[in-house]
């Protein structure tokens, strides 16, 4: 079992750990240590269990600030997963009511004002359903 030689607010400890969690130790104490030093340079020299009480609350109080980061962008990624539900059932009701066949062309290849006409009364009532969906 491997022994680390840590430095935490100025004062040294040496401390066991298994196989393998070397690196992940040596993190946590960089960090433990980084609260250490602004709570020296804050109050001096104070008591050691003092020292550690207050930098593992403050490592305590970041972990919770993240927590609640992620909390709420899971949250959110929620609402948007069950919006997009939504839209994707509003646009697969819309597909299923839109005509089949494509309407016949003018014989003689001119679109006239009674066919935009039709086009655009049969847009605004997809439009129309598709708002309705999406209000649901």
């Amino acid at each position: 079992m491997p022994e680390l030689a840590l430095k935490i607010g100025g004062r040294d400890y040496t401390v066991a750990c298994q196989d393998g969690e070397e690196l992940h130790l040596q993190t946590a104490a960089s960090a433990l240590n980084a609260e250490a030093e602004i709570v020296v340079n804050a109050a001096g020299r104070i008591p050691e269990s003092r020292m550690l009480l207050m930098a593992g609350l403050m490592l305590a109080d970041k972990i919770a600030a993240v927590a609640e980061v992620e909390r709420n962008a899971e949250e959110k990624v929620a609402a948007m997963e069950k919006r997009l539900k939504k839209a994707e059932k509003a646009a697969a009701d819309a597909a299923m009511t839109l005509p089949l066949e494509a309407p016949e062309p003018p014989a003689d290849d001119d679109v006239t004002d009674q066919m935009l006409a039709r086009i655009a009364t049969e847009l605004e009532e997809i439009a129309d359903s598709l708002e309705a969906a999406g209000a649901e």
